[in-house]
């Protein structure tokens, strides 16, 4: 389906349920089932409803489903994996390319503002230096094939240029932003997503 078609049937969706629930202690209900193999319809409605909500996947191989259930939704964005990459590698090359992405998406796409760079005025002595030094790391080679080449940086560094990552958004006065990803990528890093011992299994032709 296209794009408007699925946002007035995800529309139609959200209000049906909350018709039905409105009502469920009147009309006996015990549990409403969507299924869809739309990712993007999926994102359309799963904000709603939260409570008492579980997520069921399922997969098929070599002729036999799985059915996985979960109490959060382990679909993400494209821009909730950067999130999830960042928090856990300190490899300089997959990092800084992370870092670039992150900050374009957000302050380009999400926040309006053109670009990061304009950040720049917020930091002074020693950080603006540290600012300047990590826009030029994250761009380096950013839009080109990479040089068969040793990047060397040590983990006293990767720290450094984390932490003026979250001034960047700091002082942008996102810091609400910075600590929402972070904590979904912690929670999305050490399994705590709510994955429940659920999962089932059953042989189809």
């Amino acid at each position: 389906m296209d794009g408007d078609v699925m946002s007035i049937i995800a529309s139609l969706t959200r209000y049906l349920v909350g018709e039905v629930l409105s009502k469920y202690e009147k009309i006996n209900l015990d549990q409403i089932l969507i299924f869809t193999h739309n990712i993007f319809f999926h994102k359309a409605i799963e904000y709603y409803p939260k409570n008492d909500c579980l997520y069921h996947r399922i997969t098929k191989v070599s002729g036999v489903s799985t059915i996985t259930t979960t109490d959060e939704s382990t679909v993400v964005s494209n821009y909730q994996q950067l999130w999830i990459e960042y928090g856990t590698t300190n490899n300089p090359v997959t990092l800084f390319n992370t870092m670039r992405r992150i900050l374009e998406c957000y302050f380009k796409e999400m926040a309006g503002e053109k670009t990061y760079r304009m950040c720049r005025d917020n930091f002074h002595g020693i950080e603006r230096i540290q600012f300047e030094n990590l826009c030029s790391m994250i761009n380096s080679g950013s839009h080109s094939a990479w040089e068969p080449v040793e990047v060397s940086v040590d983990e006293n560094t990767i720290e450094t240029y984390k932490g003026i990552f979250k001034k960047t958004f700091d002082n942008a006065n996102q810091t609400g932003h910075y600590e929402m990803m972070m904590e979904f990528s912690e929670r999305r890093t050490k399994n705590k997503f709510g994955r429940l011992d659920r999962a089932t299994t059953a042989a189809t032709n």
